[in-house]
């Protein structure tokens, strides 16, 4: 496990016995054989030279009690180049002859071992033919971070098609699997297929193709029924593996206000009779540049306020880790004061009790604004704190008074969890549509996850 400077490790086993008899080098050799094969560490390496001569070593030195079995539960931290290194352990004692006994190491990592490496194990070494065994069980290891700044844990670059460009990837080597990839689809292993699952089909990523037919064929007779993204990714997407497309649909006032100008995949502020023209043509006619031209001439890009969001999303969370109410954020693109460069961004709404807050909106159109009626309301936010209420529980996720109000306004409800923690510290978001549709744990504030995109993609679904 990779280490920082001021971090805490504990480890903690549990230990018992029935006969103490001899001990045998053996089983720290078989350790190290064992540990550098499984991680492909060679005889040439740092981390070879490392385990093989400091391993036996320190177990060497480690002398068991009189009558006791040579075993212990003992912890090696090593520098971040294998330079230097330091141990702690804990030895078995006569207590775990009658009944279970629990050992104990904990380090906190000094200057002079960032971005060092700790390994923990238990080992027997009276595991002998002769010797009876000793049994370990309920092995826990705590690992606390000095610093809760953001790391890097993954970086994968891909072709236009999806396939991975292994020697441009980057995995740290403490972090846990992350199987969704390419478009945030989760990656199927199983068997070595290596499929995307988009839902509706799996795709192949390899040969740029879906595994089964389209299920809506008939949208597209001009295309392979397994083709991806027209053969075009950089302009088309494919969200749920069931029709290409670059179009978002929000209407009201006359007004497209989220849409496409049929080149790119980039959200616009278009006219509606312009994106019916392209749109029709995208399914099976060919689309000139005039239609282009003329629905760009008329449109201008969307650009979205990450920041103000991301900011809005943690600050609502800190606000209710403080006052114990529900407080919310509006995420809205105001369609009226510059329509040139029109801007998705967020602020603060009116904060509730600590059990409920409410949703200010107003409909025109098919089309929901915000309480003034001044901007387009995309999504709503909000903060679950801990709840005083003994008829209420505190559950991760959306809530069914949430579930309602998605309903009722017509906009994607966002929770954000703020049930325990300190300030600043990411916190679960949960998410629930307006056909009544949750899904928790969807993202955590201030990690990159964008509300902003992910309420697009639900108005994309409508």
């Amino acid at each position: 496990m990779q280490v920082r400077t001021g971090d805490q490790v504990t480890a903690e086993v549990y230990a018992r016995y029935t006969a103490a008899t001899g001990g045998s080098t053996a089983v720290i050799n078989n350790l190290v054989a064992a540990l550098t094969g499984a991680y492909g560490i060679g005889t040439g390496e740092a981390a070879y030279s490392a385990f093989s001569t400091n391993l036996p070593t320190i177990a060497g030195g480690l002398a068991a009690n009189t009558n006791v079995p040579k075993a212990y539960l003992i912890y090696i931290l090593f520098s971040n180049n294998f330079s230097s290194y330091q141990f702690g352990y804990q030895m078995v004692s006569t207590y775990a002859q009658a009944s279970p006994e629990k050992l104990t190491t904990s380090v906190t990592i000094p200057a002079g071992y960032d971005n060092g490496y700790i390994y923990i194990y238990a080992a027997n070494e009276s595991n002998v033919a002769s010797a009876s065994s000793v049994y370990f069980d309920d092995m826990l290891i705590r690992h606390i971070k000095a610093a809760k700044a953001l790391q890097v844990t993954q970086v994968t670059d891909y072709y236009p098609f999806g396939l991975a460009i292994n020697p441009l990837g980057y995995q740290k080597n403490v972090s846990l699997a992350n199987k969704y990839l390419y478009n945030g689809k989760e990656l199927q292993d199983e068997f070595g297929l290596n499929w995307l699952d988009y839902g509706a089909r799996m795709y192949m990523p390899e040969i740029g193709r879906w595994g089964v037919v389209d299920p809506l064929a008939e949208k597209g007779r001009r295309w392979s029924p397994y083709t991806y993204a027209l053969d075009n990714p950089i302009r088309y997407i494919d969200p749920d593996g069931m029709l290409f497309d670059d179009y978002y649909g929000i209407t009201g006032k006359g007004l497209t206000y989220l849409g496409s100008d049929g080149q790119g995949n980039g959200v616009r502020y278009v006219n509606q009779e312009n994106v019916d023209n392209v749109s029709s043509k995208l399914n099976g006619e060919k689309t000139t540049e005039s239609d282009r031209s003329d629905a760009r001439s008329i449109s201008a890009t969307v650009s979205i306020d990450e920041e103000q969001i991301g900011k809005d999303a943690q600050t609502i969370a800190d606000h209710a880790l403080a006052d114990g109410s529900e407080h919310t954020m509006e995420v809205v693109m105001d369609v009226d004061s510059n329509p040139d460069k029109p801007v998705i961004t967020s602020h603060e709404g009116e904060s509730g009790d600590n059990s409920t807050s409410t949703v200010s909106y107003k409909k025109d159109g098919g089309a929901t604004y915000t309480g003034d009626g001044k901007d387009l309301l995309l999504a709503q936010g909000h903060s679950h704190p801990l709840t005083n209420d003994p008829s209420r529980q505190n559950e991760t996720g959306t809530s069914g008074q949430d579930k309602t109000a998605a309903h009722n306004s017509g906009v994607t409800i966002y929770a954000v969890d703020a049930y325990s923690g300190n300030r600043g510290d990411s916190q679960s978001i949960g998410r629930v549509n307006p056909n009544g549709s949750a899904s928790s744990n969807i993202g955590r504030t201030s990690t990159g996850f964008s509300i902003a995109i992910d309420a697009l993609n639900q108005i994309k679904k409508k």
